[in-house]
């Protein structure tokens, strides 16, 4: 049991240290968070589709797949945070859409006007990252930052 608590306190340290610098990079830039997300998540595809070939010493059709898939996400990372934006934009006017009009059948007065003013912030949110807006994703990583200083300080106060 122990070693379990362990285990968890490293990895809400380690998360909250990755929430705090994901946030700040948010913040700051963009366009490089988004590029590093995404090299990161290529230099992942790449040892995930590595590895089974190397342990089987078989090629597989869905690791190469994967391999493939990584070098790209490091070769053009840009291209992938623009589509990725792109996607984001359009599910977010979707959802909030979505959000405003249920807000409508709800019975109560609160979770009608609570509903509708989260669904409008959805669809300005969503309609900002298509018009290539920073301030939904410097909320993003102002939310990100504090939780992620909120974790490190519950974390301290636990010692």
């Amino acid at each position: 049991m122990e070693v379990y608590i362990v285990q968890s306190k490293a990895n809400l340290i380690v998360s909250s240290i990755m929430m705090v610098i994901i946030g700040i990079f948010f913040i700051v830039d963009k366009d490089l968070a988004l590029d590093i997300g995404f090299i990161v998540a290529g230099i992942s595809l790449i040892i995930v589709g590595l590895v089974p070939m190397i342990q089987a010493k078989d090629m597989n059709l869905f690791c190469v797949l994967l391999i493939v898939l990584g070098l790209f996400l490091i070769l053009i990372p840009s291209f992938f945070s623009d589509v990725a934006k792109i996607i984001l934009g359009v599910v977010a006017i979707l959802v909030g859409g979505l959000m405003t009009l249920n807000s409508f059948k709800a019975e109560e007065k609160n979770p009608k006007i609570i509903g509708l003013l989260v669904g409008i912030l959805i669809i300005v949110a969503g309609v900002s990252i298509l018009l290539d807006m920073d301030i939904a994703f410097q909320l993003f990583g102002g939310v990100m930052l504090v939780a992620g200083i909120l974790n490190l300080m519950t974390l301290y106060s636990m010692r």
